[in-house]
């Protein structure tokens, strides 16, 4: 599965993994963020655990989590994903 890599004159929106989740720990200290968050990412271990499961899902096809990168602000400003991937009926999540 190739991940697209979405991109307009504002945003550039590309695939999460290992080797770019580092950007958003400081995102992820910002304070209540996790109070609207399904998941505990408060410490770089917790945040890498979640990037892990997120790249897990993209392995199997799953899941195709983005990191999003402002490009006014020139800095990162969070992640989404498409999760819930049903190939079948052609249907995903925006999450």
């Amino acid at each position: 599965m190739i991940a697209p890599t979405l991109e307009n004159n504002c945003l550039n929106i590309s695939l999460l993994d290992l080797s770019n989740y580092s950007h958003l720990e400081a995102i992820a200290q910002e304070k209540d963020l996790i109070y609207f968050s399904p998941s505990d990412i408060s410490t770089p271990e917790k945040l890498r655990n979640y990037v892990q499961l997120a790249v897990n899902g993209y392995y199997h096809k799953t899941i195709i989590p983005f990191i999003i990168y402002d490009k006014l602000k020139q800095a990162y400003a969070g992640s989404t994903r498409f999760g819930l991937i049903n190939w079948k009926n052609k249907v995903l999540h925006i999450r």
